[in-house]
């Protein structure tokens, strides 16, 4: 809440800060999302990149439906490969066998960013093979990085899909599943 600069925020189990981010916001912003992660000794930590006010609800908890990394793991970054993603492009992820993922998991719990947009648009997940759903996971805009948690089903290899509506690149952080 009211970012004094632009920065990132990552929630984790207290201990080694992962290279991921929960939430990514500009100076002023107001920016919510869904973070999922493994408590410490009953803790989580907050690290913030630049001041910012923090609110955190807590709306569940899990105690065995969903397995969460020892660390985030980024498992795509289309700025550096496999490339920036054209208007309706699908992305095809595999989830299972990566990351400790066992072959069986039913769903992924990840964090979705768009960044460097050329027009505004929506990143809609769902297991591969099926037809996309007409409701979004992540909605972007151009001059940004927007970013949202997301738990989406997997496909019987394991794998999920994201298409994107307009061009963007899209990272996806693997929190769990």
């Amino acid at each position: 809440v009211g970012a004094r600069a632009p920065g990132f925020l990552t929630v984790y189990p207290c201990g080694t800060l992962p290279g991921t981010s929960s939430v990514n916001y500009l100076g002023g912003d107001f920016v919510a999302n869904i973070a999922v992660s493994a408590l410490a000794g009953g803790s989580l930590c907050v690290f913030t990149s630049a001041a910012a006010d923090i609110v955190i609800d807590i709306a569940a908890y899990s105690t065995g439906g969903i397995e969460t990394l020892a660390s985030p793991e980024r498992i795509v970054d289309t700025r550096t490969d496999p490339a920036p993603q054209a208007a309706g492009d699908v992305l095809e992820v595999a989830i299972a066998s990566r990351a400790d993922v066992p072959d069986d998991a039913t769903a992924a719990v990840y964090n979705l960013t768009s960044d460097r947009a050329t027009a505004p648009g929506f990143a809609t997940s769902h297991p591969c093979g099926v037809t996309p759903p007409s409701v979004s996971n992540l909605n972007y805009f151009p001059g940004r990085p927007v970013a949202n948690g997301t738990i989406t089903g997997l496909d019987v290899d394991g794998d999920l899909c994201i298409y994107n509506s307009s061009p963007t690149e899209l990272i996806v952080d693997l929190i769990g599943w």
